[in-house]
């Protein structure tokens, strides 16, 4: 489709360009403004207008993705009619700032509570610029943050702000919505979501989160003032959480979410340290609980956390902050360390059910174990741009027009077994454990299915995914029809003669990484990590067949099936988990 924006640029609208789609519109790249993207409305009617625009135009454009110019669409011989509007294009560099939140994805991304600070500064004094021109944001939640790797901060989906001349829409996130207050968006209640925001940076955790005996939701415990702080006996805490360690945030997150008080978080007085992000290793573990015999398969040294881990069958890849870690899982109950090499000599380690990798200055080497030395491979190279995903034995490599698969475990002289295709690659988002992708209008997911990937179409827009093999974890959105209410939900997924099945009925409250064991061709168990609980569920409907005292756990842990029996690792320590 040809368009027209505001000062006459001919642009073309095309579906195989589509980069996201949300519950407004769609994303789509610009060929003839390559450093742009057009937003395109699914309801035109809803577009945003030129008084509108001018009116958010007074943004600071090194914190907010803004309206640049309309796009018109010519549908008769004299009318013209908008349809969507033109921004700058971030790129693939950035990500939401939910991600953060997570104490794995920060030990895993070398994410320090230095950065944490330097992103929460940018987003304060973003939210300051847009209330000094009267503006509202609103939504202020870690869907429409977004982060890169130099902690730049960017603000999204800015033609829902309310300025002076329109109200904001008072469409957002339950999360960070102000139920204290009515829910009425203001710039209070941006105040609110921005103290919610920062709470999850600093803590891991949303202030309202944890178990409580008497009141279940979010908005029953904003509007009771009981955050996860409060000295509560019928409050249960996630293992998960980080206390503030700084009286002077402390006192002001009390004051917000505990009396009511509305007003920008002071970070000007930052201690050197207000919550480590290092973990302190616990002791070698080997006991049994109840059933369950668990035991440690490497004792951390006092200065040494896991920062990440990825096991097949035959293997676990153990990556702490100082070393790589390879043992062998082959053997039923039994892990044993065969290998270990020092961080700073590869930028990356992968591996296959026999095969050691390791990646530098953008080279792929292989392991010989009988010369003990690594061996460069002549047929990869890697960009600064590449992205990788490992399914199994597989790491899929995306770069701007290709997919590639490289199979680990088919090295043949100084060749490893490659197959790529041509891909949008703009149009492909990538997570540590998945891979989607947006195509002529549609989403797909990609997912290890045998020996090889294969796609199949995704029933909902995706915000995370986590899966193993054909199974998984959905992270999406929900808006109830004819309300601003708008949840972020999770739900588990299984691909089956090539289509994907939401298994809503089932309540999970955060993704997770679990393990997938297969019992026949169709169906298996699902091991899923819990506080202090090992949780089994069935592929047929994910309903829990057993749930197990398991103290090691953490609802952050990973998960692995191996020969050994069931992976268990967090940043204090890697576990063996079978029946006893």
């Amino acid at each position: 489709m040809k368009a027209i924006t505001q000062t006459g640029k001919k642009i073309t609208i095309d579906d195989a360009a589509e980069i996201h789609r949300g519950g407004e519109g769609r994303i789509l790249l610009i060929p003839e403004l390559p450093n742009q993207v057009a937003k395109i409305y699914h309801d035109p009617t809803k577009t945003l207008t030129t008084k509108r625009l001018e009116a958010l135009k007074v943004l600071d454009g090194r914190y907010f993705v803004k309206p640049l110019e309309l796009i018109v669409e010519q549908y008769n011989i004299v009318m013209k009619r908008p349809i969507g509007f033109t921004m700058d294009y971030l790129g693939t560099a950035f990500f939401p700032l939910a991600a953060l939140f997570s104490a794995p994805f920060c030990r895993r991304n070398g994410v320090t509570m230095q950065r944490k600070l330097k992103v929460a500064t940018q987003l304060l004094n973003a939210m300051q610029q847009a209330h000094s021109q009267n503006v509202i944001i609103g939504d202020l939640s870690g869907l429409n943050v977004l982060v890169n790797d130099k902690d730049e901060v960017k603000l999204i989906d800015v033609d829902a702000y309310g300025t002076k001349e329109y109200p904001h829409s008072e469409i957002l996130l339950n999360d960070i919505r102000d139920y204290y207050f009515g829910g009425k968006v203001s710039k209070n209640s941006d105040y609110f979501a921005y103290a919610v925001v920062i709470f999850q940076l600093l803590t891991s955790v949303h202030p309202y989160k944890g178990v409580h005996k008497l009141y279940k939701s979010l908005e029953e415990r904003m509007i009771r003032q009981i955050p996860i702080f409060t000295k509560d006996n019928d409050l249960i805490l996630p293992k998960c959480y980080q206390p503030i360690q700084n009286p002077h945030l402390q006192q002001q997150f009390e004051a917000i979410f505990m009396k009511g008080h509305r007003a920008p978080i002071d970070l000007k007085q930052q201690p050197t340290a207000i919550i480590p992000l290092t973990v302190q290793p616990v002791k070698k573990v080997k006991k049994k609980v109840g059933k369950l015999l668990i035991q440690s398969i490497y004792q951390l040294d006092n200065q040494e956390f896991i920062t990440d881990a990825y096991a097949l069958k035959q293997q676990l890849l153990l990556t702490t902050n100082q070393q790589y870690l390879i043992f062998d899982t082959s053997n039923k109950a039994y892990v044993q360390l065969h290998q270990r090499f020092v961080r700073s000599d590869f930028e990356a380690m992968y591996i296959g059910e026999k095969s050691i990798l390791g990646r530098k200055n953008g080279d792929l080497l292989v392991y010989e174990s009988d010369k003990k030395a690594f061996r460069k491979l002549s047929n990869v190279k890697f960009t600064t741009n590449s992205r990788l995903v490992q399914f199994g034995n597989i790491l899929t490599v995306i770069e701007e027009d290709y997919l590639k698969n490289i199979y680990l475990d088919e090295v043949n002289l100084d060749f490893i077994r490659v197959e790529q295709m041509p891909i949008f690659g703009k149009g492909v988002h990538t997570q540590q454990n998945g891979l989607w992708q947006h195509t002529g209008g549609q989403q797909y997911i990609w997912y290890r299915s045998g020996k090889n990937l294969s796609t199949v179409r995704l029933p909902v827009q995706v915000y995370s995914l986590q899966s193993s093999d054909n199974h998984g974890i959905i992270t999406y959105k929900e808006q109830t029809t004819g309300k601003t209410e708008v949840s972020l939900k999770h739900a588990f997924f299984s691909i089956q003669q090539l289509k994907l099945t939401l298994h809503q009925q089932q309540t999970i409250t955060k993704p997770k990484h679990i393990a997938y064991k297969a019992l026949n061709a169709q169906n298996g168990l699902i091991f899923e990590p819990a506080d202090d609980t090992l949780i089994i569920r069935r592929t047929q409907d994910f309903a829990i067949l057993q749930e197990s005292p398991c103290p090691i756990l953490s609802a952050d842990s990973q998960l692995f099936n191996c020969n050994a029996g069931i992976l268990a690792i967090d940043g204090k320590g890697a576990y063996l988990m079978n029946n006893g």
